[in-house]
């Protein structure tokens, strides 16, 4: 990938907007703030703190900026087998 494209630290750091209502149901489910978690750098299940490099493409950094998920978690969430 271009490195001109690639989601930066800083852009990885802003959560996509939810409604209230579905923030507060992540909230209760997994006892943090997505937002807040994404906007520190952290993971919302784990807690491990995350950086863009971390991440195997740019797709699974938008995925941090929706979920809150680390590339484990992530991987783990959707089911790929680690080799």
């Amino acid at each position: 990938m271009n490195n001109k494209n690639k989601i930066t630290d800083k852009e990885l750091n802003i959560p996509v907007e939810k409604p209230a209502a579905l923030d507060a149901l992540l909230e209760r489910l997994t006892g943090v703030d997505r937002s807040t978690m994404i906007r520190l750098g952290g993971c919302v299940f784990c807690g491990a703190i995350v950086e863009a490099d971390d991440f195997e493409d740019d797709l699974s950094r938008k995925e941090y900026t929706i979920s809150g998920m680390c590339q484990k978690c992530q991987d783990h969430a959707f089911g790929i087998e680690e080799e």
